[in-house]
């Protein structure tokens, strides 16, 4: 009896503790060739081993309770007074227990040394921070066995209320195209910029509006490009497809322009730019120039074109903005805005553009998100910048103890039809 006993208890304290499991699958390329060594499977390995999991070999996935996927890829950059870069863009996949499916894209991770190869190393080395600093948000943070003790964590803020319960539309709008950036992380890419410079919670707002694309406006998840992070190549390269599928539509299509990060004037012209993740503060020029990118998106015609800008163009920002240190602050020159353009924008030429930390978003973002959850999607603009409106204008004094005025602009052709246009008609 006491031998029975005793091998139930072993197979109820096997179940109880019980380690978790995971099988990493890593190709990682240099310069389009297999890489020699596996920088970010080795580096994920250590941190979860060393978080309680059992780390399967890549042939036992079957086993595993969690499977993590990464492909990465570097890229040859510029070569400056003999500082050579290198880029990588890598995909991160996991899937596993209790129907966890998540994917994230990190696009341009930068790294610099005397030779490609050098530089290629830096920058697989920052990858695999960033990929197992992911990684430990999803997985540490769950429990690795059931009744097991674990170390004492921050809690994670829970989902925002507008990134759940999004509403489904049977409505198809096939003629829609949707070009929604996110740019937070500049401290990754730019030497000499501390994480405060980053723009809170701006790749969370890309990402969370292209999913109210497809899924509540009905737009199909082939017409949604999603960029975080992105650099200046990245950003001219999604604008350049944007403006070539309204050439190929001729006149048929309609087309989204989401953007949420730092925006900057130019000191001396005071033109105003939104800014990729690799340009600095003291280069804007490089940067994209906001009247430039509307004369582009309104080189072809279009049934109508909706740009929405989360950010501000005066020098100040979320956090700190990218000429916080200089101490500059500018007002820059009122948008050009012609064809069927209409633009939306977070704040005044002279305001900065808050975020909303409790849920996740901009301010801005937050409020328009919320609109059109509440709505459906089936809401005129009027009525969903006048609610945007109104409750940024208050909910940024009772939150922040800032004035934020959303602006909203139309070019001269549109002035007597705007009013009517729906969101979930386009």
């Amino acid at each position: 009896m006491k031998k029975y006993f005793i091998f139930i208890l072993a197979l109820f304290w096997q179940g109880v503790f019980a380690q978790m499991s995971v099988s990493i699958h890593s190709k990682e390329y240099f310069f389009n060739s297999p890489g020699d060594v596996a920088y970010v499977a080795n580096r994920l390995q250590g941190t979860l081993t060393k978080n309680g999991y059992r780390v399967l070999s890549s042939g036992d996935t079957a086993k595993s309770d969690y499977l993590i996927v990464i492909q990465a890829n570097s890229r040859r950059g510029n070569n400056v007074n003999n500082l050579f870069f290198a880029f990588i863009d890598a995909t991160l996949t996991i899937t596993g227990k209790g129907q966890l499916n998540y994917t994230q894209e990190f696009s341009g991770i930068k790294g610099g040394s005397t030779d490609f190869s050098g530089a290629n190393m830096k920058a697989y080395k920052t990858l695999a921070t960033m990929i197992s600093d992911t990684v430990s948000r999803i997985l540490v943070s769950k429990p690795i066995a059931e009744n097991r003790p674990v170390a004492m964590e921050k809690p994670a803020l829970p989902p925002s209320d507008v990134d759940i319960n999004i509403p489904l539309s049977q409505k198809v709008n096939s003629d829609v195209y949707v070009l929604a950036i996110g740019n937070e992380d500049y401290s990754n890419f730019q030497t000499g910029l501390n994480s405060e410079i980053n723009v809170e919670a701006a790749a969370n707002d890309a990402k969370v509006f292209s999913i109210y694309c497809i899924k509540t406006l009905g737009i199909p998840e082939k017409n949604v490009m999603l960029k975080t992070n992105a650099t200046l190549g990245q950003m001219k390269q999604a604008i350049a497809k944007l403006i070539t599928l309204a050439q190929i539509r001729e006149g048929k299509a309609s087309l989204i322009f989401y953007y949420s990060g730092h925006g900057l004037p130019d000191e001396e012209t005071k033109e105003p730019y939104i800014m990729p993740v690799d340009v600095s503060g003291t280069d804007v020029k490089s940067a994209i120039n906001i009247n430039a990118l509307y004369k582009d998106l309104t080189k072809y015609p279009c049934k109508r074109i909706t740009v929405i800008l989360d950010a501000c163009f005066s020098g100040g920002a979320r956090n700190q903005g990218l000429l916080a240190l200089k101490g500059v602050k500018v007002k820059p020159k009122e948008f050009s805005v012609t064809g069927n353009l209409l633009v939306m924008s977070s704040s005044s030429a002279d305001e900065s553009s808050s975020v909303y930390k409790e849920k996740q978003h901009g301010m801005f973002t937050y409020f328009l998100l919320k609109k059109i959850q509440s709505t459906k999607g089936n809401v005129s603009y009027k009525d969903l910048f006048d609610d945007v409106y109104n409750r940024v204008r208050l909910e940024n004094v009772t939150i922040n103890n800032k004035t934020q005025t959303p602006q909203l602009t139309g070019s001269p052709e549109i002035q007597s039809t705007w009013e009517t246009w729906r969101l979930n008609d386009q």
